[in-house]
């Protein structure tokens, strides 16, 4: 026999696994494989043919990292974030 405490978690267990299984599939196995695939040189035919898929490690990062429209794309989200939230806020109190 199962005791009280024990049948509650299993309970709960198995109420969650649907809702967690569906968070697995549909966030963490894509976010993983665009984490894996951003080691690579991907292109849509390496979807056909493994071959074409080639590993270059942490090459997109250094090249993101030289870029200045990547830098420009930082600052203006940076800016956006430290503007744009508080001042929606501040609009959305003083509206209220």
């Amino acid at each position: 026999m199962i005791g009280p405490e024990r049948q509650a978690a299993l309970s709960a267990w198995v109420f969650l696994a649907p809702a967690l299984l569906l968070i697995a599939v549909f966030f963490f196995l894509p976010v993983l494989a665009a984490l894996l695939l951003s080691f690579t040189d991907f292109d849509i035919y390496a979807l056909g043919d493994l071959d074409r898929l080639r590993f270059v490690g942490f090459g997109n990062y250094l090249q993101l990292l030289q870029s200045p429209l990547f830098w420009t794309a930082l600052g203006n989200t940076c800016y956006f974030v430290a503007v744009g939230g508080p001042l929606s806020v501040a609009v959305s109190l003083g509206a209220a």
